[in-house]
């Protein structure tokens, strides 16, 4: 692995201008010790949980990347269970919701971060169903149209911006609206719920935890038109709080059924609306095969992902983008690309990696995770593509400055994305293979690397550039919604951008060490991780108390975006913790100094701890 990049002597002197800070003086907007603790603490709720068939991930995925792998896999079989178990509800609720889609009543499905995406991706899946119907169901996002490429600091942490998003729709008795959320804990689902049952909505709750915040459980504990639970919690993630992995791929599977058999119902095919459930939880037991015989070609492509990004010539960790080295890039097609896009999405922030830039962004370094929709010129068509409809108009400004179209011009365009020696290019497809193929054999021509994930339900017969990494997902037993095709290439997506990032150093057993710390929930995340870590590794008690930990993530955080706004590359705030407790250093700007050039020197591996 190669080493962090020391700061220059332009930056160490910059850091001497920083000015001193109390510990305990809070950063604008920050809420007390005492607050923060009464409202974020959700170190019991499921989610956050070690995963004990998962413990040593990150040690087995070092010595054997197919085991480590297989790891993983394993651990998505709690998400066929749990879509077992949850299967009388579908046969109970799809027909009332049916009944309401007849009536002109909608469907909302509300969220952020991972459940927002699933909600405005369900929306579109709706319209590929049912032409009548579909256009009834709706995805409500925190942030809104652009969350999906990029999430909006602050929404998720806010009930008025839930309440906020749901008045222009105007609810009434007929609609029905679901909130998502892996670990029942968003602020934004709460101001979702209240408000929609305030407006005579039905109102359900799908969540994957037995322990919830108080806020939470008084959705469920209204005096007027109280909220359904809709609870199924089926273990820890194989990454500790990584929601995008399990709790992310049940959500797909149980929503997605019960919207589709509405749909079905609501159509007047309550056959197939009968027999769906339980067809799909065999295909999809079958799909779950056809990932197993495929686990060395997604080793090959998880290896090439992180030998991209440990180059000593790649930008992964040096302060500014130097080099035109050390980026994968994935091209979707129109069948693939809302997939792709959000495996690329959340790969930034759950490994704390830079995130996917607006045009206005110049001089920051760029994202090493992109995507692109292959063949499309026109970014708002690209972005139709994207969310299944037209842009919201609020939104309309703010997604022009991400370009997702392969073939728009700007700053951070396809064209000007580093393609060459030192990158990788991954195109996926299930239809539109020409074009995927016609572009990775100029990224071959431009002695850059190329991948192509090709998924067909019958054996794949296409020829491809033997110089492309090539893996056929063939023969899989799709269901005529596509509902399996998607599960499949996000669980496929998923393992090899967490086993490169595994590979990177950025898990520590199956904690994610690299992550932000830049919400209320993740600086819990982030202050649980750091004792959990220091009691394991060290086998001592926290050298300062947890009040202190709370001003040391506060501080740390805040020195992190000073360094950021100069363009400056620092390591993941639980490493820099871990570090400077090790040390014995406080969060000030010539000791954070400090604790960089140890990390730079430790290669940002933990294994000082132990020593």
């Amino acid at each position: 692995m190669m080493l962090v990049q020391g700061l220059d002597a332009g930056a160490r002197n910059w850091v001497g201008t920083l000015p001193p800070v109390e510990l305990k003086q809070l950063p604008k907007g920050a809420k007390s010790f005492e607050e923060f603790t009464t409202l974020f603490s959700l170190g019991e709720t499921t989610t956050e949980q070690i995963n004990l068939k998962t413990k040593t991930l990150s040690q087995t995925m070092m010595s054997s990347m197919s085991k480590g792998l297989q790891m993983l896999l394993a651990a998505d079989q709690a998400v066929l269970e749990g879509f077992e178990q949850f299967i009388p509800k579908v046969e109970k609720l799809a027909p009332q919701w049916g009944v309401r889609l007849q009536k002109g009543g909608r469907i909302l499905f509300n969220g952020s971060g991972s459940s927002g995406r699933l909600g405005l991706g369900l929306a579109a899946r709706s319209k590929e169903v049912s032409e009548r119907f579909g256009k009834q169901v709706i995805g409500v996002m925190a942030g809104g149209d652009s969350a999906m490429i990029r999430a909006k600091e602050g929404y998720e942490d806010s009930e008025g911006e839930g309440e906020k998003c749901l008045q222009p729709f105007k609810l009434n008795e007929k609609d029905i609206s679901i909130q998502v959320s892996a670990s029942g804990s968003a602020f934004f689902n709460v101001g979702c719920g209240h408000f929609a049952a305030n407006q005579g909505a039905q109102v359900y709750y799908f969540y994957n935890s037995e322990s919830i915040p108080e806020r939470t459980q008084k959705l469920f504990d209204r005096v007027n038109n109280p909220v359904t639970a809709l609870k199924l919690d089926i273990g820890p993630q194989a990454i500790a709080g990584s929601t995008r992995l399990q709790s992310a791929s049940l959500a797909e599977l149980c929503l997605g059924c019960l919207m589709i058999c509405a749909l079905l119902y609501a159509e007047g095919r309550e056959a197939e609306a009968k027999e769906y459930p339980r067809a799909l939880l065999a295909k999809m037991a079958q799909a779950q095969e056809c990932i197993e015989k495929q686990i060395p070609k997604i080793a090959a492509f998880a290896e090439e992902e992180a030998q991209v990004f440990l180059s000593t010539d790649a930008n992964f960790r040096r302060q500014r983008d130097e080099t035109d080295e050390g980026y994968v890039t994935v091209l979707g097609d129109k069948s693939t690309f809302r997939i792709v896009n959000t495996d690329m999405a959340e790969a930034n922030p759950t490994y704390s990696i830079n995130p996917i830039r607006r045009e206005h962004e110049v001089g920051r370094k760029k994202g090493e995770y992109r995507a692109y929709l292959a063949g499309e010129s026109d970014n708002r068509a690209a972005w139709q593509t994207l969310i299944g409809r037209d842009i919201a108009a609020q939104d309309q400004a703010d997604t022009d400055s991400f370009l997702v179209a392969s073939g728009a011009q700007g700053n951070f365009s396809y064209d000007n994305r580093p393609k060459g020696h030192g990158n990788f290019v991954i195109g996926v497809s299930k239809t539109e293979t020409n074009v995927v193929v016609d572009m990775l054999n100029k990224v071959i021509e431009m002695e850059g690397d190329a991948g192509l994930v090709l998924l067909s339900k019958d054996k794949i017969q296409t020829e491809v550039n033997p110089e492309i990494l090539t893996l056929k997902l063939e023969e899989i037993p799709g269901d005529d919604f596509g509902l399996v095709d998607s599960l499949l290439l996000k669980q496929t997506l998923n393992l090899m951008t967490n086993a490169a990032m595994i590979l990177a150093g950025n898990v520590h057993g199956c904690r994610m060490v690299a992550m932000r710390a830049s919400n209320q929930k993740l600086i819990d995340r982030s202050m649980r991780m750091v004792m959990d870590i220091w009691k394991e590794d060290t086998g001592k008690e926290l050298p300062i108390t947890v009040e202190e930990l709370y001003y040391y993530v506060l501080r740390v955080e805040e020195l992190k975006k000073d360094f950021s706004e100069q363009n400056i590359y620092t390591p993941s705030i639980v490493k820099l913790l871990l570090a400077m407790l090790y040390l014995g250093k406080k969060p000030t700007p010539q000791e954070f100094l400090e604790v960089l050039d140890f990390l730079t020197e430790k290669n940002e591996q933990l294994d000082f701890l132990k020593t």
